[in-house]
């Protein structure tokens, strides 16, 4: 995922709505914590409780401050995903923080969390003034890795960075740590709650409701001060002819009473819109465009503005009002209500999602809609693909998850997804991990349901595979002759596979010491890495070149070889 494919929208502190309560006391305790430069910031509540609002409106009221903001989602649960979006969050502050980290997550390699650590706190200790850095949604981060490179991040602030962390639950950080030296400002449920004059306040200037100060006391006690539900009770509340029945008969849990309001909301919407919200609750990001394909309409710009305009829990992404989104515990209850009405519409849905992401070139959007409408076909298809580009760029982790959430028998019939795995074990050195994926692919070469030009260029990189393999076991000339084999089935435009065969010829050549048959295969592997755009294969080449020479007192030469 290069710089300029992200989704700039993740990248954006959201905009509040035309009409919104504000929170001063919210907004003192945050200048409170930047003033005595704390250097951590932890917003931690439900869902619901209006924490990003909190934080969008303090960012507003300080407009001086250079703002980094990153809004997460499962998908970035993948180091190297959540470290490239993390530097392009970054350089929304100055362009150059970052750029040496940049380079290498490009090549597909992930260095050791605490050299990253180390390196952005350098970076950020040589930037000229202080920023805030906000990561939104932090709970949906679990991977080990960028925790701990959080965690050093952390325990090594530059003083430079303030660090926000919106969060539905506490992350493993040293937060007891930071609290005891003063270090660390939390806002917490208790603080984000609306009290009864905020209730009142909401809403008649926002929902233009009146209530009693009776009702209101009620409402404030069912609702326990939780902005969703508030907003959910208005847009209940509207046009009722008896507010203070309909306020008392709210009764359950909070997510009882949510699904109740939201239940109630869709009733009072025409059956048009109650449709486009119920169907479109499958995005995690709306445009005009995507809408339409899975809803089927023509105006889902002017609809998408309506809703806008009517205060119903959609949110833009954007400055051009391009993307939106609905608030994430609505659009949790609109997909409830949606899977529980129609499944086999929903899945449909996905269907149709998938298709338009897959046109639009946003593969993993196109993936998550292809497995969550359980269309294996057409998801595996869309894996083989890009499994292995993805793999050798470093985002195992994500092929993994894409892999692992198809039935069984869909992940061992995929020679693309089966190469992929091979490769990232062997290339981290696991060869005991990758036996199995080669011994699934030499099953695979007697199946009458691989195309015979597939079942070619699979044969010629499992014969790659096996060639590495056969080197560490040090059977030379039975390595040698599975590359020859390799570089006779190899088609001469496909560069990447030419680059790993060489590569593997190279490394066989040096284990017996014939130096101008290695040096000559490694030059072969980095030409043609470097025309693959196979950044592993050239990196690994070009350390293996480098060795060479430096085993043969060619200094000069492993010099230029390092530093082209």
């Amino acid at each position: 995922m290069h710089q300029s494919k992200l989704l700039t929208s993740k990248l954006r502190p959201p905009s509040l709505p035309a009409k919104w309560v504000p929170r001063p006391h919210l907004v003192d305790k945050l200048n409170d914590g930047w003033n005595f430069n704390r250097q951590l910031t932890l917003v931690s509540a439900p869902a619901g409780f209006g924490k990003t609002s909190s934080i969008a409106e303090w960012i507003k009221s300080r407009p001086e401050l250079p703002v980094a903001w990153l809004s997460l989602e499962e998908a970035d649960d993948d180091p190297i995903r959540f470290l490239i979006y993390f530097i392009g969050a970054l350089k929304q502050v100055e362009a150059n923080l970052g750029v040496e980290i940049d380079r290498v997550l490009q090549s597909g390699q992930l260095p050791p969390g605490e050299v990253i650590s180390t390196t952005l706190v350098q970076q950020i200790q040589e930037h000229n003034s202080k920023f805030i850095f906000v990561l939104d949604d932090l709970q949906v981060i679990q991977d080990a890795y960028i925790h701990k490179l959080l965690e050093d991040l952390i325990l090594h602030f530059p003083q430079q960075l303030h660090l926000v962390l919106l969060t539905r639950e506490d992350p493993p950080l040293p937060l007891a740590r930071l609290r005891a030296n003063n270090r660390l400002t939390e806002i917490r449920a208790r603080d984000l709650r609306f009290s009864r004059p905020d209730i009142d306040r909401f809403l008649k200037g926002v929902m233009g409701i009146s209530l009693s100060d009776a009702d209101l006391a009620i409402l404030e006690n069912k609702i326990e001060g939780w902005v969703v539900g508030l907003q959910l009770a208005g847009l209940s509340l509207r046009d009722r002819e008896n507010p203070s029945r309909y306020i008392a008969s709210l009764s359950g849990t909070h997510r009882s009473i949510l699904s109740y309001l939201t239940e109630e909301v869709l009733s009072q919407q025409s059956n048009e819109t109650r449709e486009f919200l119920l169907h479109t609750s499958i995005l995690e990001r709306l445009n005009a465009n995507l809408c339409d394909a899975v809803t089927g309409r023509t105006d889902s710009r002017q609809v998408l503005e309506s809703l806008l305009d009517a205060n119903l829990f959609l949110s833009p992404l954007d400055y051009e009002g391009r993307w939106y989104r609905y608030h994430r515990l609505f659009a949790d209850l609109l997909r409830d209500i949606q899977k529980s009405q129609d499944e086999a519409g929903t899945a449909a849905l996905h269907r149709k999602a998938s298709r338009w992401y897959a046109q639009a070139k946003m593969t993993d959007e196109a993936i998550h809609h292809a497995l969550a409408a359980r269309d294996y076909t057409s998801a595996m298809e869309l894996i083989e693909s890009n499994a292995l580009d993805r793999v050798m760029h470093g985002y195992a982790k994500t092929v993994y998850t894409w892999v692992n959430s198809a039935p069984e028998k869909w992940q061992t019939q995929s020679p693309r997804t089966n190469l992929a795995f091979a490769w990232m074990h062997l290339l981290r050195g696991s060869y005991a991990q990758a036996s199995p994926y080669l011994e699934r692919l030499e099953m695979l070469f007697s199946s009458s349901g691989i195309n015979e030009k597939v079942k070619q260029s699979t044969r010629a990189e499992w014969l790659v595979m096996r060639s590495l393999i056969l080197n560490m076991e040090r059977k030379f000339p039975e390595s040698l002759t599975c590359t020859s084999e390799a570089l006779e089935l190899t088609p001469l435009d496909d560069n990447r596979l030419l680059s790993l065969a060489y590569f593997g010829m190279a490394t066989t050549y040096q284990a017996l010491d014939d130096y101008d048959q290695a040096v000559e295969a490694y030059q072969k592997s980095i030409d043609y890495g470097k025309a693959s755009h196979n950044p592993i294969t050239e990196m690994m080449s070009i350390s293996g070149l480098t060795q060479l020479a430096l085993e043969h007192g060619q200094l000069h030469l492993a010099y230029e070889i390092a530093h082209p």
